[in-house]
């Protein structure tokens, strides 16, 4: 009895694992990575917004003027977080839970920044005097790495370059 009930255990803790194991994101592509850093400050815009109301500076405005500019570019923001997430097994709504957490970690994050709302009203003129094909760019220097986004390692890539080069070399040398 004990060696049958030993293996339900082993066999139900195996099929446990394993897929907890593969529930782990993979790492993400440059181009992820980019999709991650422009969500990210969207909402850190969001966050200085309806954080910082009053004075002279009009966050709500110029949050709706970037809004307003970047408006294809967050819709295709949302669709290449929707690929990535799929991509990485997780279920459709997994991105309203991803937005929730990005924006909690720009309300946290906004309470260890000296004078916040000037830093804030500071990256909005950024935003504002930035074209809307460069917002990747800035949001690429302003964020860094993203809330819940690891890059592939560059020595990945750098293997995958290798062997594409090797390949080129064999193909080269029986065609000529």
């Amino acid at each position: 009895m004990s060696r049958c009930l030993t293996a339900v255990v082993l066999f139900a803790v195996s099929t446990t694992i394993v897929p907890l194991a593969q529930a782990k994101s993979p790492c993400n592509t440059p181009s992820e990575v980019s999709a991650l850093q422009f969500r990210q400050l969207q909402a850190e815009l969001n966050v200085a917004a309806l954080k910082c109301q009053g004075g002279d500076f009009d966050y709500a405005h110029h949050y709706n003027a970037f809004a307003e500019k970047a408006r294809p570019a967050l819709i295709e923001n949302s669709h290449q977080l929707r690929a990535l997430f799929a991509r990485a097994g997780k279920g459709a709504g997994y991105i309203d839970r991803y937005s929730t957490g990005v924006f909690n970690e720009a309300q946290i994050k906004s309470q260890s920044i000296p004078d916040y709302c000037e830093d804030r009203a500071r990256l909005m003129e950024k935003v504002s005097a930035t074209h809307a094909h460069d917002l990747h760019t800035l949001a690429a220097q302003v964020v860094g790495a993203p809330y819940g986004g690891e890059a592939c390692p560059v020595k990945e890539a750098a293997g995958e370059a290798k062997k594409t080069k090797k390949v080129a070399k064999k193909v080269e040398k029986k065609a000529g």
